[in-house]
């Protein structure tokens, strides 16, 4: 485990994931909106079409339904979809995090100390948790990313992210 380490975009719902969560006081835990990625650039400028609002719409709801699915709070798609792409990633406080569920322990298991909390990846079975269309990573994975993005009708969230530990 990296302590100054970085999780963004959909990493941060991927913590979501263990059923008992532990992010260092050193680490950045960082959300921003969902967006059409062909657009992401310049947001503001571009056209959207009645498709395009379909698309992030329904993308949100699957969000949703798998951030309730995996025990986090309502908290933590409020803080992610107030920051559009024109803006900074948001970086969660140690309060967000425990706000959200994303941190559900302050330790991590020590070998042989009977006290420590022992941090176990169980995630729910992936069945049932999206209606359609699989979650794909983006080639530019090592670079943050300033939003996620959304594919096409029949494609789902494209998840732009920089997994933990890289800067």
């Amino acid at each position: 485990m990296a302590p100054v380490a970085y999780c963004e975009s959909m990493c941060v719902f991927l913590l979501l994931s263990g059923k008992t969560r532990y992010v260092p006081d050193t680490a950045h835990v960082r959300v921003h909106q969902i967006w059409l990625g062909d657009r992401a650039s310049d947001a503001k400028a571009a056209t959207y079409s009645a498709d395009d609002l379909m698309v992030v719409e329904r993308d949100i709801g699957r969000l949703a339904k798998y951030t309730f699915d995996m025990g986090g709070a309502g908290d933590l798609l409020s803080l992610s979809l107030n920051v559009p792409p024109w803006e900074d990633l948001h970086e969660l406080s140690r309060e967000e995090l425990r706000l959200t569920n994303l941190v559900t322990t302050d330790m991590v298991a020590q070998a042989g100390s009977p006290h420590a909390a022992m941090v176990e990846l169980m995630p729910n079975p992936v069945q049932g948790r999206f209606a359609s269309s699989a979650v794909t990573t983006s080639p530019e994975s090592a670079k943050p990313v300033k939003s996620a993005e959304a594919m096409s009708r029949t494609g789902g969230v494209r998840a732009a992210m920089t997994p933990l530990g890289q800067e």
